[in-house]
């Protein structure tokens, strides 16, 4: 199976900031990947340029990493916004089996699920988000992301 991993924040910024970190490989969801490789799939990782290790490493499945755009509106550290990234999974969605992203409430998700929802499987952990300004922000954007 041919898999797409979309996972743009690949660690949690602290105070706003981005941790600059040599590797990607301590990651939860590089050894997801590595995981699902180990089983015969065929991986691709998609990740926001701003969390690219300090240091080229090589990887044993294809790590993409997409350049942000309006950062001032779309901070890289809350919720990093990629054109490359959407024409990536509008050009290519027909070379995956499934597209896996990781958070519900960031716009990979949201490009995969109206570009190609049936081969999207979407999960989230941030449950403080939906407590958030009396439940309307996620009432929208779960209106968005999911058909009716």
């Amino acid at each position: 199976m041919r898999v797409l991993v979309l996972n743009v924040i690949m660690y949690t910024p602290e105070h706003g900031n981005i941790p600059q970190v040599s590797s990607l490989k301590d990651t939860v969801i590089y050894n997801f990947c590595k995981g699902l490789l180990k089983n015969g799939h065929n991986v691709t990782l998609c990740v926001a340029e701003e969390y690219k290790p300090t240091i080229d490493e090589n990887y044993e499945f294809e790590v993409i990493f997409f350049k942000s755009i309006f950062t001032k509106i779309f901070k890289p550290t809350l919720l990093p916004y990629s054109q490359d990234l959407q024409n990536y999974i509008k050009n290519h969605n027909k070379d995956f089996d499934i597209i896996i992203s990781k958070d519900i409430f960031q716009f990979p998700s949201l490009f995969a699920a109206k570009i190609c929802p049936d081969k999207t499987l979407l999960w989230t952990e941030a449950a403080a988000h939906k407590r958030f300004l009396f439940k309307i922000p996620s009432k929208i954007w779960h209106s968005v992301i999911f058909k009716p």
